[in-house]
């Protein structure tokens, strides 16, 4: 990782930038899966003051929306934003983290985020250019990444899916042994030989 870059501000301070997510409580709950929103992290630097560093966040974007500058620090430090944005896009970084998908392993989702791929949402989106530079996989893991979404969306997370499948293979278990049950012959009486019940 390369080491931050400090932009002389007003008052004497200097800052420095990183862009971060922030889990979109509402969004979550709306979609049915975690979402975050795309933050830009500013830290301000007093020199002779190294153990205060206050951070704010100054831009914020949402799943689905155009980014938001907070407008009391954007106004301040709008100088040393646009400076380091100019150099530093950060990627697209709303929505459902690609941890969040059991089916990719560590280092899938590392060179997924090496492409700029960071979430969900981008993978199940990928054009097909994106899909041939990821490689082998790539196309299933774009349709994986389309199921879950669409799984959260109708408001069946995994885990309520999960609990329905093992739900019918018991419902199924019970059935059929209770077929086996009607198609075994009964256990026939001899003569003289008295009921189960009475003996």
């Amino acid at each position: 990782m390369a080491d931050p870059v400090f932009l002389k501000a007003p008052e004497g301070n200097y800052v420095t930038f990183v862009w971060d997510t922030e889990k979109n409580e509402e969004a979550s709950t709306k979609e049915s899966r975690p979402m975050f929103d795309k933050v830009l992290v500013m830290s301000i630097h007093s020199p002779g003051a190294p153990k205060s560093v206050p951070c704010h966040i100054v831009e914020r974007q949402k799943p689905g929306e155009d980014s938001k500058p907070v407008e009391f620090h954007y106004r301040k430090y709008k100088a040393q934003i646009e400076a380091f944005k100019a150099d530093a896009t950060g990627g697209d970084m709303t929505g459902t983290p690609l941890e969040e998908l059991p089916f990719l392993d560590m280092s899938v989702r590392a060179t997924m985020r090496a492409m700029g791929i960071h979430t969900a949402e981008a993978l199940a989106d990928l054009p097909e250019h994106g899909i041939q530079n990821l490689g082998m996989g790539a196309r299933t893991w774009k349709q994986q990444a389309q199921a879950f979404i669409e799984h959260a969306k109708g408001g069946a997370p995994m885990t309520r899916l999960i609990a329905e499948n093992e739900d019918l293979k018991l419902r199924l278990a019970e059935l059929a042994e209770r077929m086996d049950a009607m198609e075994k012959p009964e256990d026939k009486r001899g003569p003289g030989r008295p009921r189960k019940e009475a003996a």
